[in-house]
């Protein structure tokens, strides 16, 4: 039994061994007369490479370096900036954009490490697509990538139009802890590890990772929230339609399930919704401040 839980870890190292000199920047370019912000560099399969994105339509792109040329560029005007800056919040729990403010509604799936047997709501997500949605938003931790890569490439395979939040590589949780010590609060949490992880992953794995996150528990004080604003450069999401806790859906309206098993309720209550009430769901780049 051991042999093959030792292969199963070497093959998980490797993996991440591929990206190396992974580092936070901040550096403005354009691509083809758009706007771009570079917040990651790092060296992959022997070339320097960075992660962007354009501050405007909020979408990102992996590239190699040497085909762009850094020069400094005004980006405060930007969807981009304003969401950053409206995305910090002094709120312990619930805080940063919750609504879209748009027509339209937003699903985002929380895919939480989960020890349930085939943790992921395929069925659910198939009657999404079966009802003609394709827009939607997966908010993924690293521990749920590692032990589901078949479901993760069922969804990069479905048809799905998807946003890849991150929700960070432990997500660690333990029950009857205060949220001052929990989740990303735990003492000696180590942020860089927690972000930057997931995002290599998603790299190594043909995906590129958003400039979105999400908190585990959507839990986090004003320091994390400010660093993760400004050193990483990510828009922190929260929810004003958490379905299992009974808020109702409204107007651009951020929804929150969770998709790995562990909250039935606001799956049934989603499956619902779908039968009985005609929402537009858009892609969670067209956000507004």
């Amino acid at each position: 039994m051991k042999k093959p839980l030792l292969l199963f870890l070497l093959i998980i190292n490797v993996s991440i061994a591929q990206i190396k000199d992974y580092r936070l920047i901040y550096k403005t370019f354009e691509l083809n007369g758009n706007r771009f912000l570079a917040i990651r560099e790092f060296v992959w399969n022997g070339s320097q490479s960075i992660l962007g994105v354009n501050v405007d339509t909020l979408r990102t792109i992996v590239l190699p370096e040497n085909k762009i040329k850094f020069k400094q560029i005004d980006i405060k005007d930007s969807r981009y900036f304003h969401l950053l800056q409206k995305s910090v919040s002094d709120k312990l729990h619930n805080g940063g954009i919750k609504n879209g403010n748009r027509e339209e509604v937003y699903l985002t799936v929380d895919l939480c490490p989960s020890s349930k047997k085939e943790p992921f709501e395929l069925s659910t997500i198939e009657k999404f697509l079966n009802k003609g949605h394709k827009n939607i938003a997966f908010a993924i931790s690293g521990r749920w990538f590692l032990k589901n890569k078949k479901f993760v490439e069922w969804i990069k395979n479905s048809g799905l139009n998807v946003v890849w939040i991150n929700h960070t590589f432990t997500h660690f949780y333990k029950k009857g802890l205060p949220l001052e010590q929990n989740f990303l609060l735990k003492e000696g949490t180590d942020l860089f590890y927690e972000i930057t992880t997931v995002e290599k992953l998603l790299i190594e794995n043909g995906i590129t990772p958003s400039v979105f996150i999400r908190y585990p528990g959507l839990v986090a004080d004003y320091r994390i929230r400010k660093i993760v604003a400004e050193k990483y450069g990510l828009i922190a999401l929260g929810s004003d339609a958490w379905l299992a806790l009974g808020q109702n859906i409204k107007e651009g309206s951020i929804i929150l399930i969770h998709g790995n098993k562990n909250e039935p309720a606001g799956i049934k209550i989603f499956n619902k919704l779908l039968d009985n009430k005609k929402l537009e769901f858009g892609c969670l780049y067209n956000i507004k401040p």
